[in-house]
């Protein structure tokens, strides 16, 4: 069985702790190993292979690009979450690319930059930043006709989702220079809790 805990810290005040009680009122923290897929979001880049250059981003348009929208990541408006562990898995199986996730929990998705542009939010967007994940290379797995980059996650502290909102936004961005494939697709997963 598992319990949600608030408990205090120096910085935001309050942090909820998800544990495991193994009775007698005796509980212990959810190890990672533990976490849930809290939410899933494929990408689709254009139909063309233009080199992305350290630093642009990865979108799904060089016109009219969308955010990333990862849905029910909380278990309703408001709410409350905790990632603990990522993976972005792309279609280009011969590519090799540092990756990096930003996250935002906004009240509406970020403004997201053309593909293959510089990497450029608002101030006003990136005040909405909840975190940030990287998918380096030395962290990868070689599939038949695809690659898994794992992520390299900070320590994250539990984040909310805007009151209007249960999900969170991202935009992806290549930390150095990229030959994609034409159409090539990321799927990126989220793992962690949702607390109550």
């Amino acid at each position: 069985m598992a319990d949600n805990f608030t408990i205090l810290d120096s910085v935001s005040g309050t942090q909820t702790v998800r544990t495991t009680d193994l009775g007698s009122n005796v509980h212990i923290p959810l190890a990672v190993s533990d976490a849930l897929p809290l939410a899933d979001v494929t990408l689709t880049r254009p139909a063309d292979v233009t080199a992305y250059a350290a630093g642009d981003a990865v979108t799904n348009s060089t016109s009219a690009p969308t955010a990333l929208t990862f849905t029910n990541i909380g278990n309703k408006n408001g709410g409350s979450f905790t990632i603990t562990s990522a993976m972005l898995i792309s279609s280009n199986q011969a590519g090799n690319a540092l990756f990096t996730l930003e996250l935002f929990n906004g009240s509406a998705a970020p403004t997201a930059t053309n593909d293959n542009a510089a990497y450029n939010p608002s101030d006003s967007d990136r005040n909405n930043v909840c975190g940030a994940i990287i998918f380096p290379t030395a962290n990868v797995i070689a599939g038949s006709s695809n690659k898994i980059y794992i992520g390299s996650l900070p320590p994250l502290p539990a984040s909310r989702c805007n009151s209007g909102t249960s999900s969170i936004f991202g935009l992806l961005r290549v930390g150095a220079a990229y030959t994609p494939i034409s159409a090539e697709t990321f799927v990126i997963r989220l793992f962690g809790f949702r607390d109550n």
